[in-house]
């Protein structure tokens, strides 16, 4: 937080006594002046007299560490309520409850608080992609699968890095027969890996024929040995 032990003493010297009460304005006041070390301490405050208004208000007037102050602070305590009530008014609150439910098993609610969240557009993007997250924890590869169907490429790398795990190579090589390019590289890299690069060459090759312009990418790729060095590096 401070450069030197002698700005650690200054910060120190100047926000001494101003946590005492009826010494609040003052603190608030070094906060608004950007002083870090004070906006700390206010925190601190605020956390240990759980004043949720308190910290309401500077989220209200756009301070993002209050806001994530406050969130942390409800989900510590596993405060749903609270969580959902606060969605109305900071529809990102949306994320921290539906970690909180994934963290209490209640994964459908988590996915329907996303999904709710992603239909708003300042939000579709980070919803979605938290949908593919949870998805993926839960191990609901189906639901993944159809998103990745439907054109949804964070899905389908989810999809993919499964399948790589389980050393499918069948399910790749479907994936890559598809047109999906991702699973492509992850097929070769899985039989490079595997250090039968013969396979992967022919793998290559077979798709290649089948007109997959990035398959002869690869083919260049493990011709000048970047792709197997890289699989084994």
């Amino acid at each position: 937080m401070h450069d030197s032990v002698e700005q650690a003493a200054a910060c120190e010297q100047t926000l001494a006594g101003l946590a005492e009460p009826g010494r609040e304005g003052e603190l608030r006041a070094e906060v608004a002046d950007g002083n870090l070390c004070a906006f700390v301490r206010l925190i601190g405050i605020l956390v240990d007299g759980e004043r949720f208004d308190d910290m309401r208000d500077l989220a209200r007037d756009g301070d993002g560490r209050a806001f994530a102050t406050l969130m942390e602070l409800l989900v510590r305590r596993g405060d749903q309520a609270r969580l959902r009530a606060e969605s109305v008014e900071f529809p990102a609150a949306g994320y921290w409850l539906a970690a909180l439910l994934v963290r209490q098993g209640a994964v459908d609610e988590a996915l329907d608080v996303l999904r709710d969240l992603s239909r708003l557009a300042d939000h579709e993007h980070g919803a979605r992609s938290q949908i593919v997250s949870v998805l993926r924890q839960a191990g609901r590869v189906d639901e993944l699968r159809a998103m990745a169907d439907a054109g949804d490429r964070a899905a389908g790398r989810q999809v993919n890095s499964w399948l790589v795990e389980r050393h499918d190579v069948d399910g790749l090589r479907e994936r890559a027969a598809g047109g999906d390019r991702q699973a492509l590289w992850s097929l070769a890299r899985l039989l490079a890996e595997a250090g039968d690069t013969d396979a992967a060459v022919s793998e290559l090759n077979e798709l290649a024929g089948q007109g997959h312009s990035h398959a002869r990418k690869l083919i260049e790729e493990f011709r000048l040995g970047r792709l197997a060095n890289h699989t084994t590096g």
